[in-house]
């Protein structure tokens, strides 16, 4: 695979025990440490035009392996920790040691549950065959923590807060959208319109691949 959203391998060595991936040198590290505050990382910050670039560019990286490859590849562990940035800020997605290949005559297929908590669709927690909308599911994840600046979920929050989807959900309802975004960011630097489709396009990501009843997930 080549495309410029996707993390470029330089080489390999299996040589008896020495398994070792080369990839290129992403300098700026991954993109949880520029949106997610840290007391170790303070000078570490994206504004919001970054933000909604690098959350562009993302999802033509994932639409490359899903649509334009011979096979499709389903990544299984869209997150943060998993898009890294070069010099430039350009996202580029990386690690695909949980990926399964899905040949273009098959819909969907069946696997053991892969992936990190918090970005998992709930079809495929309750075994549900699954299909490149598991990533669509994840994205969408990656896409609120983009503009909360939050990871979206945090057990150390209270109950109305620890779950970043339904207060953004909340929020957005209530034409009140500025207030689930990163308290970092200047109000004056945000798109209202821009934000709000960037909220409709998260929460469009998990309409297929989330249980019903869910007033956080429904249109």
């Amino acid at each position: 695979m080549h495309h410029m959203n996707l993390v470029n391998l330089c080489g390999f060595c299996s040589e008896r025990s020495h398994r070792l991936l080369v990839y290129e040198y992403m300098s700026n590290d991954s993109l949880d440490k520029w949106i997610f505050p840290s007391n170790n990382q303070q000078n570490k910050f994206l504004e919001w035009r970054t933000r909604m670039e690098i959350a562009v560019s993302i999802a033509q990286g994932i639409a490359y392996f899903h649509e334009q490859c011979k096979n499709r590849i389903i990544h299984c562990d869209i997150k943060s920790e998993n898009i890294l940035l070069d010099e430039n800020f350009r996202p580029k997605v990386s690690d695909f040691g949980l990926a399964k290949l899905m040949s273009r005559e098959h819909s969907h297929i069946i696997t053991m549950v892969r992936g990190t908590r918090g970005y998992l669709a709930p079809k495929w927690v309750s075994n549900w065959p699954i299909t490149v909308k598991a990533d669509v599911y994840s994205y969408g994840m990656v896409l609120l923590e983009i503009i909360g600046g939050r990871r979206n979920l945090d057990v150390s929050l209270d109950e109305d807060q620890f779950f970043y989807p339904r207060l953004a959900f909340k929020e957005m309802t209530k034409e009140t959208p500025m207030r689930a975004v990163d308290k970092r960011l200047k109000e004056e630097t945000i798109e209202a319109d821009e934000l709000v489709g960037a909220l409709r396009t998260a929460f469009c990501a998990f309409r297929r691949m989330s249980r019903r009843g869910r007033p956080w997930e429904r249109w």
